[in-house]
Parts: structure tokens; sequence; C-alpha cells
């Protein structure tokens, strides 16, 4: 059988495949949705052929020959709006043992798996203040072990005010 006969018996078939789900489903709401399929399978088996003509025969029409790759751009968003988020919770943790006024910054990367890896934290308490009921406590220390116990990341890796803790 030849090109255009295939092509001619496609048409019918779909016309034909058209009528029949017409006549089973009548009026209902799905009939809509049904001739909406088969009237797109139909124009697309019509206009099949004119992809010969174009020099799209072997034209892969789903990669366009790119490979799929992430944007580093997004990522890069992405992480800063993470590592903005862990900041903003380690400042709400650092203020629930009771030290107000902390200011968070992380540093990180992703990892392979596309993961937060955080390689340091640093706290900044010059502009905070104790709360009234903790007025005998370490600030550095109470930082330190709220953001530890909210990141759980080892406690070299958490400076305040540019020292990090060295015995645990």
């Amino acid at each position: 059988m030849g090109g255009f006969s295939k092509w001619l018996l496609a048409v019918f078939g779909a016309i034909i495949i058209g009528f029949v789900i017409e006549l089973l489903f009548g009026e209902s709401r799905l009939n809509k949705f049904f001739r909406y399929i088969s009237a797109t399978v139909t124009l697309l088996i019509v206009v099949s052929p004119l992809s010969d003509f174009g020099g799209f025969k072997n034209y892969d029409f789903f990669s366009n020959g790119y490979e799929f790759s992430t944007d580093e751009n997004y990522m890069d968003f992405m992480l800063n709006k993470r590592i903005e988020l862990l900041e903003n919770h380690c400042g709400t943790a650092i203020q629930n043992a009771g030290i107000m006024g902390a200011k968070v910054d992380i540093t990180a990367k992703y990892n392979l798996n596309y993961d937060v890896e955080i390689e340091l934290v640093e706290i900044n308490l010059s502009n905070s203040v104790i709360n009234g009921n903790n007025i005998h406590i370490n600030k550095n220390e109470v930082a330190i072990d709220a953001v530890y116990n909210y990141l759980k990341i080892e406690k070299n890796r958490i400076t305040v005010n540019g020292q990090t803790k060295i015995n645990d």
C-alpha cells in the first residue's frame, strides 16, 4: 500500500472513530471532550504529509537536538531563597532561646544531589539584647546551641562574632 493510500485510510479511520464516539456518548458531558480529541487527531493526521515537504521527516520534535539540563541562574536563585529561609528560621530559634536582634548569615552550596550543604554559619550578636528572663546567660553559647539544634550541623561550622567554638 502506498503512502497516499495509508494517509487516506488513516483520515477515514479517524473520521469513523470520531463518528462512533459521537454515537456512543450522545449528549453527555464527555462528548465535548472526545469531540475535541478526535478533531485534533484528525487534524494531525490530515496535515502529517506536510512534514515531508519542509525537510522535517527526520526531525525530532521533542528534544530539538538539545540535551536537557538545569538552569544555573535558577538554581542559584533557589539556593539563595533557601539560605534566606534558613537564616530567618535560625534567627527565630535564637530569639526563642532568649536573645533578640541576632543576625544570622549562612554560607552554603548545592551538593551533587542539589541538596543544600551548609559550609559556615555566622551569627552576629553585636546589636542583640538578652530577654529579661535570661539575665545570666552566655549569649554566644545560647546562640550556638540554638542554631546547632535547628540545623543539626557540626558546632565548628558555627561562629559568633567571628569566633569559632573550639571545644565540644
